[in-house]
């Protein structure tokens, strides 16, 4: 089926919302042609890694499938519902999915155990109608990353490519895409570019290399998305941060060989905002090479995909770029999102 241009814009938008109640603008989101929606966490869930007693106690299993169920409609087909749920980090599904093992536990597990354990957290998953995982973070950190505080786990890139590459297997084998993040890496980042407009690695490629190697290992395992940081990174690109240049895009389907869905990381980060306004971000990611681009909230929607359908008639994004990217997610949710309960 032929989709608008403006269905299209829509369709490569991942809103993060909050809560687990869709206000009036995400559903006009997916009856317009939006095909994905991150279930997100607080700016203290985030920092903290823990998700509040709060919505611990309130959250139930038939609230995700009454959300599921409700988009799914409006949709008018198989959609992404997607959640942070990582080894070793943010857990957003708490007690409604099986545990992962602790950090210290983490790092004497067999990737069999970690594949098995995946498997039967992202079963449960799946049968609450989420089937998109942010997760693994394959980010080696080795000095000061505050971005990325109690997000890691380990330092060993073997170990961490080896248990997240099992990770993808055991999730993907139930039926819920892995998204590998933040490529290309981050060993050191001194500021937060969620709240900095300078935060900069000015390291020279070499010292990203040990970095590589668990990206490589998830490509392997055959992920399904991979995610791009929104940092400046001065060995592949001093101009632009990560997720809207061309160079890391094309190192990453190049040398990298990854022919799944690009995710940029949130277009309202402060450093992607520092020289250019949101609208600006989303064209520019997807001219840079990215497919689905996360966004806080749903205030934005709209206005987004106006500028993106605005600049697909002005000639600056061509037409089937963003066809290709809308069509490579739309694909993704029809591939993982058969529901069963």
């Amino acid at each position: 089926m032929s989709c608008s241009v403006m269905q299209d814009a829509f369709a490569v938008l991942l809103p993060s919302i909050e809560t687990i109640e869709p206000t009036s603008a995400i559903r006009n989101f997916f009856q317009n042609g939006g095909r994905s929606l991150l279930l997100g966490v607080t700016r203290e869930e985030y920092v903290s890694t823990v998700m509040s007693e709060q919505r611990r106690q309130s959250e139930r299993v038939a609230d995700f499938t009454k959300l599921h169920a409700q988009l799914t409609g409006l949709a008018g087909g198989d959609i992404l519902i997607a959640v942070d749920h990582e080894l070793g980090g943010t857990n957003r599904l708490h007690s409604l999915v099986p545990e992962f093992p602790d950090k210290e536990e983490l790092r004497s597990s067999s990737p069999e155990q970690i594949e098995r354990v995946s498997f039967q957290m992202a079963i449960a998953a799946k049968n609450l109608g989420v089937n998109c995982l942010l997760s693994p973070t394959l980010d080696i950190v080795t000095g000061p990353t505050p971005w990325l505080d109690g997000r890691t786990w380990s330092s060993n890139k073997d170990l961490v490519g080896a248990l997240s590459a099992a990770y993808i297997r055991g999730v993907q084998a139930a039926g819920v895409v892995a998204v590998a993040k933040h490529f290309p890496g981050h060993h050191q980042i001194a500021r937060d570019p969620a709240i900095h407009e300078d935060a900069r690695i000015t390291d020279a490629r070499s010292m990203f290399e040990a970095g590589f190697e668990p990206f490589r290992k998830a490509i392997s395992a055959g992920v399904g998305m991979v995610m791009v940081g929104p940092a400046f990174l001065d060995a592949f690109d001093e101009q632009r941060p990560a997720c809207v240049s061309p160079a890391v895009y094309d190192m990453l389907r190049e040398d990298f060989g990854f022919d799944g869905v690009t995710v940029s990381d949130d277009l309202d980060s402060a450093t992607l905002l520092k020289t250019r306004s949101i609208g600006r971000c989303a064209v520019d990611a997807l001219n840079a090479g990215g497919q689905l681009l996360i966004i806080h909230g749903d205030e934005l929607l709209e206005h987004l995909a106006s500028t993106i359908t605005e600049a697909v008639m002005s000639g600056e994004l061509a037409r089937e770029k963003l066809a290709a990217a809308a069509d490579a997610v739309r694909a993704l949710s029809l591939q993982y999102g058969a529901y069963h309960q």
